[in-house]
Formats: C-alpha cells, sequence, structure tokens
C-alpha cells in the first residue's frame, strides 16, 4: 500500500540468496520525491508495477536503472516490456471506455515535447475543471470539461509551456486529481 516516498529509493545488488524477481510491491507507488536507482538486480526482470510511477514523471530526482535482466534493464526497457502486456493505450490496463473502479487521470506522452494528451476515465457524469500551473503555483492553462469528455489534447508550446514541470490538476464533483507533467521542448 506504499504510495510515496518523500526521499531516493534504492534497489542494488539483490543477488544472493533469495534473489529478487519482481518490484510488484510496489505497484501503488506514485511519488519518489528525490532518486530512483534500480541496478546490479541481475534476476530481476518484472518491473511493471513501476511503469507508471516512470511514464507519469513521478520521480523528482535523477532515475538511474540499469545492469538489471531484460524487461528491466532502463526505463525505456521498464516501458517497452509492459506496454506491450497492454492492449490499448493510454487505459493503463482499462480498455478505453470500460468503467474505472476510481477516476483517474494519465499524462502521455510524460515527459512530454510540444504537445500532451490527457486521458480522463471514470469521470463520466461530472463537468470538471482541467488546471495547469508550474512550480510556483502560477496558473498557466484552464480548461472548463463538458461531462463526459475524456480526451484532451493540449499544444503545449502554443500555450507557452516550455521546458519544466508542471502541476496538472482535473477537478469534477469531489474529486480532485494531480500529476505532474515534465516538459522538454
Amino acid at each position: 500500500a506504499l504510495t510515496t516516498i518523500g526521499g531516493s529509493l534504492t534497489i542494488k545488488l539483490n543477488n544472493y540468496g533469495a534473489k529478487l524477481t519482481s518490484l510488484s510491491g510496489l505497484g501503488n507507488l506514485n511519488s519518489i520525491g528525490q532518486n530512483l536507482n534500480i541496478s546490479f538486480n541481475f534476476s530481476l526482470s518484472d518491473c511493471c508495477s513501476i511503469d507508471d510511477l516512470l511514464a507519469n514523471a513521478g520521480v523528482g530526482g535523477a532515475t538511474i536503472i540499469f545492469n538489471n535482466a531484460s524487461g528491466c534493464n532502463s526505463v525505456s526497457d521498464i516501458s517497452t516490456t509492459c506496454s506491450s502486456s497492454i492492449v490499448i493505450l493510454p487505459g493503463n490496463g482499462i480498455a478505453f471506455g470500460e468503467q474505472s473502479e476510481q477516476p483517474r487521470m494519465s499524462l502521455f506522452p510524460n515527459p512530454a515535447g510540444n504537445s500532451v494528451t490527457i486521458l480522463l476515465e471514470g469521470w463520466e457524469g461530472h463537468p470538471g475543471t482541467l488546471t495547469i500551473s508550474d512550480q510556483l503555483g502560477r496558473t498557466i492553462f484552464v480548461q472548463n470539461l463538458e461531462a463526459g469528455q475524456e480526451v484532451i489534447d493540449i499544444d503545449l508550446f502554443r500555450k507557452g509551456m516550455h521546458t519544466g514541470v508542471y502541476h496538472v490538476a482535473f477537478t469534477a464533483n469531489k474529486y480532485r486529481q494531480v500529476k505532474r507533467l515534465v516538459v522538454h521542448n
């Protein structure tokens, strides 16, 4: 049930005795305040449980992933391995149009270049507000959304959002969800 780590997380040299083969215990983790280092775990081949963390820029510092088994050897290796098990992107395991157990928001790609697509799942029947702010809390972009609007494409360059870290918040009814968006352009 661990969702947040304020500092750094290091998983390194787990090769002797009971060898680490999976990170399945980290499936709920959505934020690491500082660095993530997963290295020299020669039997570690299942890192899909941290794919969402990496895809949604949940690591506040450096991400160091190397010298693990195939499937966990780099951020791109994890993304490639884990996305192949998802039939329809970007639903994070829920087919587009299915009901999510809880409302959620996905950003892709993240980090983003000149544009980002935002997918809202489970918010049906509720109009809401999408707000993007910079790290100083200044509002950069606001859009009111109609009930049932699930996909929003935003041209970041045209909105004046240059390289940096932004916070994307969606509020509807009594729910609020915030994701971090990294922009490199």
